[in-house]
């Protein structure tokens, strides 16, 4: 289908049907009673190997630009920012901060096998992204997370997110750092390390 839609040349309707894929198969995963992103996630893995999966990449990312600033208005609007004073969710998102943090770095200890600057692996790790996100504003909107603890889940991904990028720059050398090179395709769309 795909390879016959690509032979008219017109990309944005291939773009367009790998989007409908897409949900259809988180549509699926949803009946299934699995997450969204778990079937939109297969119908990624289902797309790549195709002959056509840089182009349907590129027209994704397009409505990618579109679609995430929503996703995050969305997000941010389920937060209760004056929650963020009240004693028992900044304690439970400091805890959270200081499990995401310790943990991670942690885990880049735990890889005995690698011989490189753990530290950095560690740090790396550290940032919890969208994902994240998505899985606590599930939870949110499923009763299983009460609006204070989906909004210190939210504190800790955003603490966690803008923690890694100094503590990085710190763990370099100012004559190791170059400039990376241009954001393109999908990870120009994603916020975690």
């Amino acid at each position: 289908l795909f390879a016959m839609l690509a032979r008219l040349g017109r990309q944005e309707t291939v773009a367009t049907m790998a989007v409908v894929l897409a949900f259809f198969i988180a549509y699926l995963a949803d009946a299934a009673g699995s997450a969204l992103i778990i079937g939109a996630f297969t119908a990624g893995l289902l797309l790549q190997p195709t002959p056509q999966a840089a182009m349907i990449e590129e027209g994704v990312v397009r409505l990618g630009h579109f679609f995430v600033p929503i996703f995050f208005v969305t997000v941010g609007a389920a937060v209760d920012v004056r929650s963020f004073g009240q004693l028992d969710v900044a304690m439970v998102g400091v805890a959270l901060i200081a499990v995401a943090v310790i943990g991670k770095f942690a885990a880049g200890y735990a890889a005995i096998w690698f011989k490189g600057r753990k530290s950095v692996i560690g740090v790396g790790m550290i940032p919890r992204g969208e994902v994240g996100l998505i899985f606590a504003q599930l939870g949110l909107t499923a009763g299983v997370l009460s609006v204070g603890e989906f909004s210190a889940l939210t504190l800790m991904v955003m603490v966690t997110t803008f923690l890694a990028p100094p503590l990085l720059k710190a763990l370099f050398p100012r004559t190791a750092r170059r400039e990376p090179p241009p954001r393109s395709g999908i990870a120009g769309l994603t916020t975690e390390a």
